[in-house]
């Protein structure tokens, strides 16, 4: 069976990565598929594997199961195309039957001269007339809560469909944000940040600025080995798609985590501490009410610091920022054990050259990643 993963653009590999210890061959897996961002390409050995990945994999913002790519038109013209191939796609009986519901989503990438709810409208419409067609009854449309939602993703000419195992919401809403932070990092780059500073579970780990508290939660999640999905379990798709789903049990992994989460607002704690207790993991994670001006006199030496700084677009005072991150790299400077790595994300390129340069760091890494729509940069510095 094939699959398509979504992630964050820019932790692709991270994906990978997580895909090859799952047990998928290397040669199995594709990155960019059809020219998309923030896709893999991956086979599996059957449906019940995609769901499992789907539940699992902290790395992923949805798995639908590949239908087929088509080319269609850019132009008005590519409307009818994409009705078309809705009209003739043999493969959705297997999953579509009269009594369930269904939606199509659409994602969009390119200069087309329709909307992405155009092709929504369009493709539905080839779906509705296909079964009337040939079974002389009407499927019913629901796009609230439908039992199949259904992908038709243009990327330029590439029209790629698939069947949707995640449902309306991304996985990146882990189910855990109680309290949400006015810039709150999401799951999967958190998770991504982790992987690529290669932090090993019992490595120490703080975020001096932690907000609502997600990248200690995603590194307590991780290393006790919970499954990404395990607080949305039942509102995953695939339990109405397929009968008999099963999910395999997940060991708790015994490990001694020593993590940190700190932020000069008071609330925020309050915040990420309701965040970690609906995680399941606040008796892992240390939080503290610590301005990071203050950060080497709370905590002596420690292996990795990941943080998600300001950028600036929220603090009137830019000067304000500027001492926020001459602060966060004095600091940091002062804990960092002999082999730690410090690893943040930021718009704010200027001030993070500035500051590297000034107190003496390596810079070992750095990449591209959207969070969102706005393109920033993870860094990982060594003294």
């Amino acid at each position: 069976m094939k699959i398509i993963l979504t992630c964050p653009i820019g932790l692709e590999d991270v994906v990978k990565k997580d895909l090859i210890e799952w047990g998928i061959k290397e040669e199995d897996i594709y990155l960019f598929p059809f020219g998309f961002r923030g896709r893999v390409f991956a086979e599996v050995k059957d449906y019940q594997e995609a769901c499992n990945l789907a539940y699992f994999l902290h790395s992923i913002n949805r798995v639908f199961i590949y239908l087929g790519v088509f080319e269609v038109k850019q132009s008005l013209e590519g409307l009818e195309q994409i009705k078309e191939v809705a009209f003739n796609l043999e493969d959705i009986e297997n999953f579509l039957d009269i009594s369930k519901t269904f939606a199509v989503r659409c994602s969009r990438r390119g200069k087309h001269e329709y909307r992405s709810p155009d092709v929504e409208k369009y493709a539905g419409a080839g779906i509705v007339e296909r079964y009337i067609s040939k079974y002389g009854k009407r499927p019913r449309v629901n796009l609230e809560n439908p039992d199949i939602l259904l992908r038709f993703d243009l990327h330029n000419e590439n029209l790629v469909v698939g069947l949707d195992l995640v449902g309306y919401e991304s996985l990146n809403k882990r189910g855990y944000r109680i309290y949400k932070h006015p810039a709150p990092i999401k799951g999967p780059i958190a998770y991504g940040m982790l992987r690529l500073i290669d932090w090993k579970f019992e490595e120490s780990l703080v975020d001096p600025m932690c907000g609502g508290g997600t990248i200690p939660i995603e590194a307590a999640l991780y290393g006790l080995n919970y499954p990404a999905g395990f607080l949305r379990k039942e509102n995953f798709l695939f339990w109405k798609i397929f009968e008999n789903v099963k999910l395999k049990d997940f060991q708790f992994r015994n490990v001694s985590l020593s993590l940190f989460g700190f932020d000069k607002f008071k609330k925020h704690i309050d915040g990420a501490k309701l965040n970690a207790e609906k995680a399941k993991v606040l008796n892992f994670i240390n939080f503290d009410v610590v301005d990071v001006s203050d950060l080497s006199k709370k905590i002596f030496k420690v292996d990795v610091v990941l943080t998600n700084p300001p950028y600036g677009l929220r603090i009137a005072n830019p000067l304000e920022t500027e001492k926020v991150y001459n602060n966060f790299f004095k600091e940091s400077k002062k804990i960092l054990s002999e082999k730690g790595r410090i690893g943040f994300i930021t718009s704010r390129d200027d001030l993070v050259h500035r500051y590297i340069s000034k107190y003496g760091f390596n810079l070992v890494h750095k990449r591209s990643i959207y969070h969102g729509k706005l393109n920033v940069y993870f860094y990982i510095l060594t003294l």
